[in-house]
């Protein structure tokens, strides 16, 4: 069992001067104070377990709220101690800590995780930087409560975020986004990230009859949702004729289909208990990998239709369209459709 504590977030969008580390400790001294465990507070204290612990076990009353609005700028002088100038209690507390971190592709690091401790001023019994991709936020996060849950830690600081807004140009970009495709079978062809999702993009619109209007409702809802919050990057109202009015990127997807580059950090408290009324329990994780590239891909669509396709609690529409996708699907394959993709043949 497990609980996330404490959440602290960056605005997103451009942060000039400042360095993915500098972004991480922001979050992160962000995230230690909403779960009351700052390094003012710990005098003398020290987990269950002797180790492991981030900050004290009880939370002031005034710590007991989330954060949602961007970091105040007092928190920056604050957000790169040093162990070695630190009093001996803060030191206990924040030197035990525990960490997982994010990579970075502004700061392409072997060993992440340990730099930003260093950064930050802990110097962690455990530390473990995590590579997923876009799955790589929820990445941390399983690994944290899988760490806690199995007794190694009572508080897990997890932070992640980068400066690929303000510290890469637009070629920088897309030159590091593209090694994610296959050395030999994709890179050299010169596609990039967009290219890959608008090739998914494509065999979904086929098997599904789903048409870029359809895309677009997505765009717009996460633009909707980034709009009632004061540190998302685009907060202006968005339709779907503005999405299909954009330049293209990678058709199907356009270039308001696509997420925008920025700046930002964002850090979680993972506990063994609750340390607040706002602490929200984990209940379980889990993870699945098919494949890394799309040309080792059996099939995009039509295979493990198991799979999560959406969010946990969907809407009565949209659980419609996918009852109607999944209906779909089982029909094609009884048909044994020629155009659906042959099935490799190499496993």
């Amino acid at each position: 069992m497990s609980w996330i504590t404490g959440v602290g977030l960056t605005s997103f969008g451009r942060h000039e001067g400042k360095s993915s580390l500098d972004l991480m400790a922001l979050a992160a001294t962000a995230a230690l104070g909403d779960a009351g465990l700052t390094r003012r507070s710990v005098d003398g204290l020290v987990s269950r377990h002797g180790s492991d612990v981030v900050g004290c076990a009880q939370p002031s009353e005034r710590s007991a709220r989330r954060i949602v609005q961007p970091i105040p700028s007092v928190l920056a002088s604050d957000a790169t101690p040093r162990c070695a100038s630190m009093a001996s209690a803060d030191r206990q507390m924040i030197c035990d800590a525990t960490l997982v971190c994010g990579y970075a592709t502004t700061m392409p690091h072997i060993m992440l995780a340990t730099l930003f401790a260093e950064h930050f001023g802990v110097q962690p019994r455990y530390a473990h930087a995590v590579q997923a991709g876009g799955a790589t936020g929820f990445a941390l996060i399983m690994l944290a409560h899988l760490v806690v849950a199995g007794g190694a830690a009572d508080h897990v600081l997890v932070a992640a975020g980068e400066n690929r807004l303000s510290g890469q140009t637009r070629d920088m970009t897309l030159q590091t986004l593209a090694q994610a495709g296959h050395a030999r079978y994709e890179v050299p062809l010169g596609a990039t990230v967009p290219a890959y999702y608008g090739l998914v993009a494509s065999r979904y619109m086929h098997e599904f009859s789903t048409t870029e209007r359809d895309l677009a409702e997505l765009a717009v809802l996460m633009r909707r949702h980034a709009g009632s919050h004061p540190g998302a990057q685009l907060r202006a109202a968005l339709t779907v004729d503005d999405v299909l009015a954009s330049p293209p990127v990678a058709l199907p997807l356009k270039r308001m289909d696509c997420c925008p580059i920025s700046d930002g950090a964002a850090a979680f408290i993972i506990s063994r208990e609750p340390l607040s009324a706002h602490s929200l329990r984990i209940i379980g994780t889990a993870q699945r990998h098919s494949h890394q590239h799309v040309s080792a891909a059996a099939d995009l669509v039509s295979r493990h239709r198991s799979d999560v396709v959406g969010c946990a609690q969907p809407s009565e529409r949209s659980a419609r369209r996918i009852a109607c996708q999944y209906r779909a699907y089982w029909q094609a394959m009884q048909r044994r459709d020629a155009l659906r993709w042959p099935a490799r043949t190499d496993r």
